[in-house]
């Protein structure tokens, strides 16, 4: 599902090299073939022919659709459209405002694993204290255990997102995947929220802050032994915090105000239009053909 090997290193499709099993995450690990340089070929000619009967194809993203047409090259000779997900919403909140010398609280939303960025999280904090940062961890946190720098909120309902970030009032957003996520919802809220967002450049998350200006990105796998190098990146955004947030606002004005499920599903009504009348074109050829 998240196209992670059995250490969790992001694979794109591609196997890594050497043995492993890699999870199947929808199923128990011992009631599915082994994917990693076996079945994932079986998997894939599968996929193939059932796809094949599609007259087009839709993902949510410019990243999601290069993974798709690289394990799938079949794919690509029918219309295959990038239509993001939209989102309607009622009104847009800012973030609160950061002052020199206090704590950089940074809110993490969603249900977090090890998929998710816990573990770098539980890193973070424990060798910081909460003295430079504060996560806030606002959804299912899993194994991860409260502790100075590690603020667990517990879930919450989606229409009550927007309150419970009030009520949090973080400085910025975090998105730490390190897979490629297709679209990720919970980046749209943070932005939503006014929150500028951290995040790793893979995936949708960095195509979108690429896109937007509204966050910062780092490269995915850092080690915990390189700590380090992820605590400087952190201790750096407040320098560049205000330019976040105006391209985040400029996003609440553009695309978050007028990129709402309508236009999207817009998006859709043209494709399917555009399929109807290629199959309409299609069956006058055979028509045609047979008459003559």
């Amino acid at each position: 599902m998240k196209l992670l090997d059995q250490d969790m290193v992001f694979c794109g499709g591609r196997c890594t090299p050497g043995p492993g099993r890699c999870r199947p995450e929808l199923w128990p690990a011992d009631a599915f073939p082994n994917l990693k340089h076996q079945f994932i070929h079986r998997w894939r000619a599968m996929m193939n022919e059932a796809l094949r009967h599609c007259d087009a194809y839709v993902t949510t993203s410019p990243t999601a659709r290069e993974i798709i047409l690289d394990a799938l090259p079949d794919l690509a000779d029918r219309p295959f459209e990038v239509i993001p997900h939209g989102r309607t919403f009622t009104d847009f909140g800012i973030a609160a405002p950061w002052q020199p010398g206090m704590p950089l609280k940074i809110l993490v939303p969603g249900n977090l694993s090890a998929a998710k960025g816990s573990i770098l999280i539980e890193a973070v904090a424990e060798i910081d204290g909460g003295r430079t940062f504060e996560f806030h961890v606002l959804g299912d946190s899993g194994h991860m255990t409260a502790r100075p720098g590690l603020v667990l909120h517990g879930r919450y309902q989606r229409d009550a997102f927007a309150a419970r970030v009030a009520e949090i009032a973080p400085h910025l957003g975090a998105i730490f995947s390190i897979w490629a996520e297709t679209y990720c919802h919970t980046l749209t809220e943070l932005w939503a929220a006014g929150l500028p967002v951290v995040g790793f450049d893979i995936g949708a998350v960095g195509d979108r802050i690429k896109e937007s200006g509204a966050g910062w990105l780092h490269h995915v796998g850092i080690p915990a032994a390189d700590l380090a190098q992820w605590l400087a990146h952190l201790a750096a955004l407040p320098d560049a915090i205000h330019a976040a947030r105006m391209a985040t606002v400029h996003w609440q004005d553009t695309v978050g105000r007028h990129y709402d499920t309508s236009a999207m599903a817009d998006r859709y009504g043209a494709l399917y239009a555009q399929v109807a009348k290629n199959r309409c074109v299609f069956t006058d050829l055979q028509i045609e053909g047979s008459a003559g």
